[in-house]
This record gives C-alpha cells, sequence and structure tokens, in this order.
C-alpha cells in the first residue's frame, strides 16, 4: 500500500544476526497508524555491500516484542483515600526463558503510592501471567487531580530489552462535569429565577423536554435493510429530545426527566438490540455520529446525580461506550483534520470523561490528529478553519470551546492554550498518492488528478506570521468581516450568515459561550445583535461598551478576503458600501473553483450574490457541477470552463477616508467541472451511467 513502505537495515560481520525490526523503523507517518491495516505482505530484499557469498534467512517471526505489557484499561478514578487496580498482562515473546522484574519509574514528586504484585514473573517463552497494580491516592488530592504511573519490565537484567506501560490515575470528579459543572447549574438556575428571558428560554427547553418520547429501537422498514452503512438504533434528531431532558432535569430537579434519558440510554445500550449490535447508534454518517454521541455523553453525565441507573445499567451503558470509543480510535487513525473528526473526537472524549477514562480521554485530545492536532493543523494563520466554511468556523470554534469547559474540572487549561502551529502546506496525512505527486516536483496530469480528488485541493496557502494557534483565533476571524447586524457574507460552501443566530451544538447563540469563556468586549458586542440568549452560556449583563469594527475594510489572506466599506461621513451605516473579493486556498470539499473574484457586494441591507445561491447535497452531480464551479458565481469565466485550485495574492490593500482599494491576482488553468460529481464508496452505484440512473 502507498507505494510502499521501507526499512533499511544495514548488517556487518559474519555470521548469523539477530534482526528486530520494530514498526517505528519504517518509513510512514507515524500519526497515520491506519498505514497498518492496508498491510498485505512483508517483502525482504538483501544485497552484499561487496564482494561475493551468500545471504540466508530463519526463524522470522511476528511478535509484541521480546518482551509485551498491556492493559484493557489504562485510566481510572477513585475517590481520595482510595485505591485504583489494574490487571497487567506479561508476555514474554523471547525464545529465551525470562526473569521479568517490574517496578515503576517514578519522575519524582508523586502523590500517589504504586505497589505492584507479584514483582516478579518467571516466564517461559511465549508464556504470559498477570500482575496487579494497585495506585493508592491519599487525601491530600483534589477532585480531578491525576498522575501518571510508568510501569517498567525489564527482563533477566537487560535493560535494554525492558519494555513500558503508562497508566493514567485520577481522583473522581463528581456529576455533572461535562456540558456543565455542578456550580454552572446553580448559576443556570439562579439566572431563571433573577432574569425573565433566562425563564423564557428555560420553558422552551421543558417543552421540547415534555414532547419527546423515547423511541423504540428502530426496526425495518424505517431501519432500512438496504442501507449500506448498515442498521442504526435511533433516528438523529432524538437528540435534540434528549439533550432537553437532561437539561429539563437540572433545572428543575423533576426525575421524570431523568427517567426519559435512562430509558433511552437502556435502549441505546441494549446487547442484544442497541449499539454493541449495530455499531451505529444514529441514521446518519459518523460525522452525525459524533455529535450524537456528545450529546449522549453529556445527557448520561447529567443524569448520574439523579440515582435512576442501576448497577448494572451503568455497566451496560459503560460498554457500549467503550466500543465507541474503540470505533472512533479506529474512524480517527489515517492523520485527516477536518470537521468530521473533530466531531468523532469530542464524541470520543465526552464518553472517555463520563467513564473518567483519563488516559483515553488524552488519546483524543492530544494523541495523533487528536483534538490538539486538529486545532493545530486546521487553524490558519488568519484564524480561519482550512475548509472556509462561515459554519464550518463557528462549528468547530463552539466544539474547541466546549471542550475547554469540559477538560477544566480535571486541570487542563484548553482555554487559554497556544499550540505550535503546523507548517506543512498539506492538511491531511491521508491524501491518496501525495508523496509520489509531490516528490515528482509537480507531476504529470495524473499526478495532480490523484492528489486532487474532483478537483480539490487540501493545501493551505498564505503567510504564516504566527509560530502558534488557539481556540479565539477561530471566533476572531469573523469579526472583522461582520456587517452592522451581526451577517457574515457568503464564502465557498455557505450563503450569507447571521452569526447570531448560527446554531451550533454547544450553544444556540455561538458568541454567547466565546464571551462566557473569554469575556473579550468584541464578542460581547455580537451577542447583543441577537434577539434571544442563550441560557447555559449567556452572561446575564453584557457589556454596555463593545467595539464595532462593522464600518471598518478588512483582509485575510488565508481564507483569501479582502473587504472594503465605503466611509463616506455622515451616511448611515446601512448605506454604505461593502465589496469583497475572493483569492484564497480552496478548502477541500467544501471549497469553490471562483479564483479573483467578487464574491459579495451588499448595501441597504441587501446582497448582490451569494456563492452558494442553490445547494445540491454532496452526492448528486450538480453539486460539483454546478454549485461550486466558477461559471455561476465568477467575474472572469472563459470558454465557459471553471478555474483550476491555484493560490492567489493580494498585491494592495488600501483603506482611507476618500478612497478604498484592493487589487488580488491569480494564475490558474482553466479546466472542465468534474462531471458526474462526487462518487462515494458506501454507494452502490460505480459507473457515470449508473449515477445518470440513479440521479
Amino acid at each position: 500500500a502507498d507505494g510502499g513502505i521501507v526499512a533499511t537495515v544495514p548488517l556487518t560481520g559474519k555470521g548469523w544476526h539477530e534482526v528486530t525490526l520494530p514498526w517505528k523503523a519504517f518509513d510512514f507517518e507515524q500519526a497515520r497508524p491506519s498505514f497498518f491495516r492496508t498491510v498485505k505482505g512483508l517483502q525482504i530484499d538483501a544485497s552484499l555491500a561487496a564482494g561475493t557469498g551468500s545471504l540466508g534467512i530463519r526463524d522470522v517471526r511476528l511478535t509484541k516484542g521480546d518482551i509485551s505489557l498491556e492493559c484493557p484499561l489504562r485510566g481510572k478514578t477513585s475517590e481520595t483515600r482510595g485505591k485504583a487496580s489494574y490487571e497487567i498482562t506479561v508476555g514474554n515473546g523471547s525464545t529465551e526463558t525470562e526473569e521479568i522484574a517490574l517496578t515503576p519509574i517514578r519522575h519524582g514528586w508523586e502523590g500517589m503510592a504504586v505497589s505492584i504484585e507479584p514483582a516478579h514473573l518467571h516466564l517461559a517463552p511465549g508464556e504470559t501471567k498477570t500482575c496487579a497494580v494497585q495506585v493508592t491516592i491519599p487525601d491530600t488530592l483534589p477532585p480531578g487531580g491525576h498522575e501518571k504511573q510508568l510501569i517498567e519490565a525489564i527482563p533477566n537484567g537487560k535493560g535494554n530489552h525492558a519494555a513500558t506501560l503508562e497508566l493514567t490515575t485520577a481522583v473522581a470528579v463528581p456529576h455533572p462535569n461535562i456540558l456543565l459543572t455542578a456550580a454552572r447549574w446553580d448559576e443556570v438556575r439562579q439566572k431563571v429565577k433573577d432574569y425573565p428571558w433566562a425563564k423564557a428560554a428555560q420553558d422552551g427547553i421543558l417543552m421540547q423536554a415534555d414532547a419527546w418520547v423515547v423511541p423504540e429501537i428502530a426496526q425495518p422498514p424505517k431501519n432500512d435493510p438496504n442501507d449500506t452503512m448498515g442498521p442504526f438504533v435511533f433516528g438523529t434528531n432524538n437528540e435534540t429530545g434528549l439533550m432537553a431532558s437532561g437539561k429539563a432535569w437540572q433545572l428543575t430537579r423533576d426525575k421524570k426527566y431523568a427517567e426519559k434519558v435512562a430509558l433511552f440510554l437502556r435502549r441505546l445500550s441494549d446487547p442484544k438490540e442497541g449499539y454493541p449490535k449495530t455499531f451505529r447508534g444514529c441514521n446518519q454518517s459518523l460525522v452525525q455520529e459524533g455529535h450524537f454521541f456528545q450529546h449522549v455523553a453529556m445527557s448520561y453525565d447529567m443524569i448520574l446525580d439523579a440515582d435512576v441507573l442501576t448497577a448494572a445499567d451503568l455497566k451496560q451503558i459503560e460498554s457500549a461506550f467503550r466500543l465507541l470509543i474503540q470505533t472512533l480510535e479506529m474512524a480517527n487513525e489515517g492523520g485527516s483534520i477536518n470537521n468530521w473528526n473533530l466531531s468523532e473526537l469530542c464524541g470520543a472524549l465526552y464518553c472517555s470523561l463520563a467513564l473518567g477514562d483519563l488516559e483515553r480521554a488524552d488519546r483524543f485530545f492530544s494523541g495523533p490528529a487528536g483534538i490538539i492536532d486538529q486545532l493545530a493543523k486546521g487553524t490558519m494563520d488568519d484564524g480561519w478553519w482550512y475548509e472556509c466554511s462561515i459554519s464550518y468556523n463557528v462549528w468547530c470554534a463552539s466544539e474547541f470551546s466546549q471542550v475547554a469547559l469540559a477538560l477544566q474540572p480535571w486541570g487542563i487549561n484548553f482555554k487559554d492554550m497556544w499550540v505550535p502551529a503546523s507548517y506543512s502546506k498539506d492538511v491531511a496525512l491521508s491524501t491518496p498518492g501525495s508523496g509520489a505527486a509531490l516528490n515528482g516536483g509537480g507531476g504529470d496530469l495524473n499526478s495532480i488528478a490523484a492528489l486532487r480528488p474532483f478537483g480539490m485541493c487540501n493545501e493551505i496557502w498564505g503567510p504564516n506570521r504566527r509560530p502558534y494557534r488557539r481556540i479565539q483565533d477561530l471566533w476572531n476571524s469573523l469579526l472583522p468581516f461582520l456587517d452592522y447586524r451581526g451577517i457574515m457574507f457568503g464564502v465557498n460552501d455557505s450563503s450569507e450568515t447571521r452569526v447570531t443566530g448560527f446554531r451550533t451544538e454547544a450553544s444556540a447563540q455561538p458568541f454567547e459561550i466565546a464571551y462566557a469563556l473569554y469575556r473579550d468586549p468584541a464578542y460581547g458586542a455580537v451577542a447583543k445583535l441577537s434577539d434571544q440568549r442563550d441560557l447555559l452560556y449567556g452572561v446575564p449583563d453584557l457589556p454596555t461598551q463593545t467595539p464595532d469594527t462593522s464600518h471598518q475594510s478588512a483582509y485575510a489572506d488565508n481564507v483569501g478576503l479582502t473587504m472594503l466599506r465605503s466611509q463616506t461621513a455622515n451616511r448611515p451605516i446601512r448605506e454604505q458600501i461593502q465589496a469583497t473579493l475572493h483569492y484564497g486556498i480552496h478548502g477541500w470539499a467544501h471549497g469553490h473553483f471562483d479564483r479573483t473574484d467578487l464574491v459579495s457586494l451588499m448595501r441597504y441591507g441587501r446582497s448582490f450574490w451569494n456563492p452558494e445561491s442553490v445547494f445540491y447535497v454532496y452526492e448528486p452531480f450538480m453539486y460539483k457541477f454546478y454549485t461550486q464551479t466558477s461559471e455561476n458565481h465568477n467575474m472572469v469565466v472563459v470558454d465557459q470552463k471553471m478555474q483550476e485550485a491555484a493560490p492567489g495574492k493580494r498585491l494592495l490593500f488600501h483603506t482611507g477616508k476618500t478612497l478604498q482599494a484592493t487589487a488580488v491576482e491569480t494564475t490558474a488553468r482553466w479546466s472542465h467541472p468534474p462531471y458526474g460529481g462526487m462518487v462515494y464508496d458506501y454507494v452502490p452505484v460505480k459507473t457515470f451511467a449508473e449515477k445518470c440512473w440513479r440521479e
């Protein structure tokens, strides 16, 4: 796979040599372990550097190493003055009998005591035995306090053959703690008492919760047996009633709402008919599955203080969460960076936090292509999310912000974290053919086609001026371009959008969560433009003095937007002219092929044009053939063709009292739209003719 993954091993000296080759010695991207799922075989090529002779090979084995340490659950919580116990399986993969010494490696300043029993094991070749690791938590640690324990196994005194295993033990955090902590729920209940808008918002939530009927597990014909993605448990839209019921319990303390959530969770986790059987919780794709389980984990966490779940219920739900965690880990081993992966990672993270498993939570937070990587690699220098769609900027910013809130009780400050920027021009590691085409110095047309399926390009263009990325970048990116009403003009796969009313998973009014987290008056200014408040995150008294940038011109060189606003004195702002040119990165699956076009012209609260004047959903050919092509929304069209994705640059930007001017330039080849549109692996049509008949 991938054109050949190679490991080179030079040897010197006569006679037989023992060669141990770890997987990390092969030249594949370590952040893309999905490579292992494509391995079909191993080929050995050998040659002599000089002279003549013979080469032989014997005793080829695939092992877990000379010594292996395995533990199915490596993250646990306990109360203070409690103990967390782990069962570790120790294996001898060598050809010799080994005496294994097990010991904890101490970094220093540990507060938790670690004991191992037995501390010595006698293992024959191929034999495995278990030992118990017990971690004792003193009463000096607060809820959420955690430490890592590194366990080392040394065979027969051979330290260079040692194996290690890391555990994470934490002090349990009282539930709820994911969507909001108990203290924050107290603040919300107080808002309802003190503010009429909060009472009205609560009434809306209770109305949703009262109207929701816990569904039965989906059955045919509703659960289509011919669905290529397989049977599901519930329709995705049930997450609205589920979340409303969880919130209703926290708001009113009426157990009827918690009982609704509990019934839903029992059915979802049913080992015979639920998720453990279908491996598909909702009826949509994996991105929606991520959302779905975000809300499932939040709702589960919200009702744990209601005592409506039995010990058997908890065990069953935990088993389903563990399966979901494994499934989403496999789905995120390809090195992909996009809104889909972020949604899935958040779902797995919240399930891990609900179980108190910080080891698994850390894998999805800081592991390969995890949430930190999504922020570092997916956010560009100008603060825009690389898919360059308004909804994804707001959505991803909200997702990151909610993660920051969920991690706070565990002592992790993601809210203010600066993460090192990425400088690779390729966002994802999983682009087909990227290595071969890039190494060819531009490559032929076939190489370019492999790099850009359906004409799409996931490269990041434009300057890098900062060595870090942070959550605020995504929130800040929109501010200069919002007009006096809080409306953002359309770009790429988004028409103009009232940002103050854009619904996300975290917040009905997204800038409410931004202001709640950062108290930046600029976020408060946007929140004030909305005609409704967000109950959970709305700060009761928004600032009276807030900045107004709606009259200023602005540019952002990565997304490629340069916007001019006329500055005529004493003219109402709604009468000012706003014009925007587009010249930035393509935006991968959601990018349009308009290069150097007048993407927006606005005045009097009216828009002359929207780049996505109509949306054909992704599969039909009209999405790629019409919605995203140059012909229907570009100033410059030659021979009725579209423009290939290519980087542009801003040549001029001037703003003064009498004149605003900008100029951009792009050199792009003319090309045809991708006739037939995209072909998905799970859709049972592969030819152009079949696709035509299907549509």
